[in-house]
């Protein structure tokens, strides 16, 4: 089985190499010894035919890592894209080597530059397919902006009710501000009582909604850190 991936980048094959080397995605063995060339004649084998040549004619490098036993090239088929093929028998583990690959290139190549612009980004769509097919087997979504905007979705209800609370704790911050709540405490004493049993349930509201928006951000950027550490691919 085997899994492309899809990135754009400005990243030179030096520049890219060197980075993958320091997330343990590259081989100690040169590029042309027998057992690179071996696996990577493998990979390029399990192309659909009347793809292989021009996969290695646009080929950059072979890489590798062990904890997942698993092999990759890494090809350019335009200027600013690369493809990325992971090769491994094992569906299961090829899917953790997927995984552990874009979670490492997003921390460390995917990071802006100083000037803020991401040096690689990934397309959304992940497939593996079986050996000589073009038609996947298995699809992924790469999760990366659009991690906020699933999460609003899929609680759709609960950003309403958040929304609404803001507005509410926003109007209630405005009405009981001391301008307002000040001449009804110095008016007639029923009316003192009156102003002062009104306000206090608004205050009390307007605390409830506060602390209903917190909590529904606060668990926001939980599952979003939940999502950028464990789930960076979410397969279809």
């Amino acid at each position: 089985m085997r899994a492309i991936i899809i990135c754009t980048t400005d990243l030179t094959p030096d520049e890219l190499q060197a980075g993958l080397a320091r997330i343990g995605w590259w081989t100690d063995l040169p590029q042309d010894s027998s057992e690179v060339v071996s696996h990577r004649q493998r990979i390029l084998s399990e192309v659909a035919s009347q793809d292989q040549n021009d996969v290695a004619e646009m080929l950059w490098f072979t890489i590798h890592n062990a904890a997942h036993k698993t092999w990759g090239i890494v090809e350019s088929p335009s200027t600013g894209r690369i493809t990325v093929r992971l090769q491994n028998d094992d569906i299961a583990a090829l899917k953790l080597a997927c995984e552990d690959f874009v979670r490492s290139v997003q921390r460390t190549l995917g990071e802006p530059d100083r000037r803020g612009i991401d040096r690689l980004d990934f397309l959304p769509e992940l497939r593996i397919l079986p050996p000589r097919s073009t038609k996947a087997t298995l699809r992924g979504e790469i999760m990366t902006e659009t991690r906020l905007h699933n999460l609003i979705e899929e609680r759709r209800v609960e950003y309403r009710t958040a929304r609404s609370a803001l507005i509410l704790a926003v109007i209630i911050f405005a009405v009981t501000i001391p301008p307002i709540e000040q001449p009804l405490y110095n008016a007639s004493p029923n009316t003192a009582n009156w102003a002062r049993w009104g306000f206090g349930i608004l205050e009390r509201v307007g605390t409830a909604a506060v602390t209903t928006f917190t909590m529904f951000c606060f668990d926001i950027v939980q599952r979003l850190r939940h999502l950028k550490e464990n789930t960076v691919v979410r397969w279809l």
